[in-house]
């Protein structure tokens, strides 16, 4: 994760002067994004809203990465401040959730994030809260950051999952390891991933990520569970 700074827009390239600005293109990549979700986004959409070719967008934009960086910057995020808990590490297990809740919320911002080119202010300020309470436990510096890291790959993966969930169920397509759905392909040379299938409906719907973050946490801040300062 690393907090992008965009302040300083690049000079736009020499040329035929553009139909439209930059402040322009962000404002229409966030309305797309906000009112018809990721999946109907693409630059030649956008283009397209915009009455431009999508060569004008990149004018401003060296990439899509590039361009939602910048939308995530001048978003006004609906997404509500959590209540946490107290104590520390029920805490950092709380934040851990509560990133993921905002993403799945806006799943479009994942790829973004997960790319390092940007840190929307609702995670950034959720991690400020980890940092300062993964310290209140003695961990470090270091120790602060490799347990965010690990909390990231967890969350990153756990809203793509929902997200992706919740799209299939729209489309109403079953679960690989649905009784009514096809087998996996060659399943009947995986005699042991074959023996679990009727047990993965079960298994999916008792899985609580807050289990993973505390075993993540255990092993990645180890020692007291109280403030160590005098």
């Amino acid at each position: 994760m690393t907090q992008s700074s965009r302040g300083n827009a690049r000079p736009p390239r020499k040329g035929r002067p553009p139909k439209v600005n930059r402040e322009q293109v962000v404002a229409a990549a966030a309305e797309i994004l906000s009112t018809a979700g990721p999946s109907a986004f693409s630059m030649r959409t956008l283009a397209a809203k915009l009455d431009i070719s999508p060569m004008g967008i990149y004018h401003y934009f060296d990439s899509k990465n590039d361009l939602l960086g910048a939308v995530l910057e001048h978003q006004a995020w609906d997404t509500p401040d959590v209540e946490l808990p107290d104590e520390p590490r029920e805490r950092l297990v709380e934040i851990g959730v509560a990133v993921v809740d905002h993403l799945t919320a806006h799943s479009w911002v994942v790829d973004v994030l997960a790319a390092n080119e940007a840190l929307d202010t609702h995670t950034g300020r959720l991690f400020d809260d980890f940092f300062r309470t993964a310290a209140t436990l003695g961990a470090d510096h270091a120790a602060c950051i490799d347990a965010a890291q690990g909390v990231w790959r967890i969350v990153l993966g756990e809203a793509i999952v929902r997200s992706g969930v919740a799209a299939r169920a729209a489309r109403n397509v079953p679960a690989w390891f649905d009784s009514d759905a096809t087998p996996p392909a060659g399943a009947a040379d995986m005699a042991d991933l074959s023996a679990t299938i009727p047990l993965y409906t079960a298994a999916t719907a008792a899985y609580d990520v807050r289990r993973t973050l505390r075993d993540l946490l255990s092993a990645a801040i180890p020692g007291s569970d109280t403030d160590p300062s005098p």
